[in-house]
């Protein structure tokens, strides 16, 4: 006589199993996880980034000598408020980046001597575009798209850093 299968016991492990599957999903990392996961296993600094560009850029202009840090030379502090990726105006199905940046030139005793924000939004023709998908499967794209960015903004800010 064949075995009965007990179905109280059947039912025990295909209800943990449904949880299980329902769980892994819910852990599954969000859009943002993930690229942040991708900007940091592919070492995009976004600090180094701007200063880099900022120092570069001010360095063109040969309307500051860049020295290293003494208590008598003025601090130039650059921060990042905000950056990210996002969708223009428009709902394409294209990112572009996003850059907020603080400039801003104290003496050692705190004396402000220049101080500005800027940005550049998605509306920017000047920055490149690309699907979510072509960020994922090439993180150049972050690179490329945030570099671009944060070398406009850092130009705004030496600009108006150096206007007479």
């Amino acid at each position: 006589m064949p075995r009965t299968i007990d179905s109280d016991r059947l039912g025990l492990p295909l209800w943990i199993g449904v949880i299980g599957i329902i769980a892994e999903e819910a852990r599954a990392e969000t859009p943002s996880e993930q690229l942040g996961h991708l900007i940091a296993a592919n070492d995009i600094d976004l600090g180094r980034i701007a200063y880099e560009a900022f120092r570069a850029q001010l360095a063109d202009t040969h309307a500051f000598a860049i020295v290293a840090p003494a208590a008598d030379v003025p601090n130039l502090r650059l921060s990042i408020f905000d950056a990210g990726l996002g969708r223009p105006v428009g709902g394409w199905d294209q990112l572009k980046p996003t850059v907020s940046l603080l400039g801003s030139l104290t003496r050692a005793d705190g004396t402000v001597l220049w101080r500005k924000a800027d940005y550049v939004s998605t509306s920017n023709s000047q920055t490149p575009a690309f699907t979510y998908d072509q960020y994922v499967n090439d993180p150049e794209n972050l690179r490329l798209a945030f570099r671009r960015a944060t070398d406009l903004v850092t130009g705004m800010l030496v600009a108006d850093l150096c206007r007479p």
